[in-house]
């Protein structure tokens, strides 16, 4: 009969090493892959600001118009909006013009309209040009002498939605983003759509193609290059999963203003605004001390 070893409590303390390290590491593993999926996975938003000034006649200098596409990075369960944002300063003797001429008239020294489609989005084979469904439409706008009260009265601002049928489809390459196409179906299912050609050479105008087909009519199609194709072009922004996005939209003096896309923003693991920022629904605010 052999000897029976002696049971070392340092064997017992490794292996009880061994098998917490085994399951913690599993569990972290686990907790990567889920954020890996939706949360801390990296994606881009799309942004367009109109190069063109506005009529200075009647707008101050800061005065444009932008489009951002945001999507999610859960692909399984894909979401994607398009806001586009009209943010106007008249001009200060154009308001007071106005306001000695008609005293009773409302006329607020900035104005922003805002338009958002919300879908749904496929991604192509190659992970980069997507199509997005959108099924939503909300708009809305705000008057006001001050920044602060703009963007007060937005977040307060009450959304109703309608249904929509728009389609867009995004062609990716780099840094930059082109809308190829757009379709709308329209009431008694008329389909109306639009094919954008880039220009294949430096000498080739680019080309917009128009489509309209109706259940009774015939398909109407009409084929321009006088454009403006400066709204179908579009920055790429990568994010990080652990800072916030947000872009500039308009400053003066020592105030300035940002645009901070929601979905883009919502996930757990992004911090809160920067020291020094002021967070107003869908907008951060930073003002400079005097």
């Amino acid at each position: 009969m052999s000897p029976k070893m002696p049971f070392s409590p340092r064997i017992y303390w490794l292996i009880c090493t061994l098998l917490f390290f085994l399951f913690w590491g599993c569990s972290f593993t686990k907790s990567l892959l889920r954020k890996g999926g939706s949360e801390a996975s990296r994606t881009s938003i799309l942004v367009s600001k109109y190069p063109k000034k506005l009529n200075p006649k009647f707008y101050a200098e800061g005065s444009t118009y932008y489009r951002f596409i945001e999507r999610n990075a859960d692909i399984s369960d894909p979401i994607i909006n398009e806001w586009e944002l009209t943010f106007l300063v008249y001009d200060k003797e154009f308001l007071s013009s106005v306001r000695t001429n008609y005293p009773s008239a409302d006329y607020k020294t900035y104005k922003l309209a805002w338009r958002k489609k919300q879908g749904t989005y496929d991604l192509h084979e190659n992970k980069k040009d997507f199509i997005a469904t959108y099924s939503k439409l909300s708009s809305g706008e705000a008057n006001a002498n001050t920044l602060s009260e703009l963007l007060t009265q937005l977040a307060q601002e009450s959304k109703n939605y309608v249904k929509i049928r728009d389609l867009s489809s995004f062609y990716v390459e780099g840094d930059f983003a082109y809308l190829t196409a757009e379709s709308m179906t329209g009431d008694g299912s008329a389909v109306y759509e639009w094919k954008n050609e880039r220009p294949s050479s430096d000498t080739s105008p680019p080309r917009s193609i128009f489509l309209s087909v109706s259940k009774e009519g015939k398909p109407i199609k009409y084929s321009s290059p006088h454009y403006d194709y400066f709204q179908f072009q579009f920055e790429v922004f990568d994010t990080e999963p652990t800072k916030l996005f947000y872009k500039s939209i308009y400053a003066e003096d020592k105030v300035e203003i940002y645009f901070l896309p929601p979905i883009s923003n919502q996930v757990s693991t992004k911090p809160k605004e920067p020291v020094g920022f002021q967070r107003i629904g869908d907008y951060l605010i930073r003002e400079e001390s005097p």
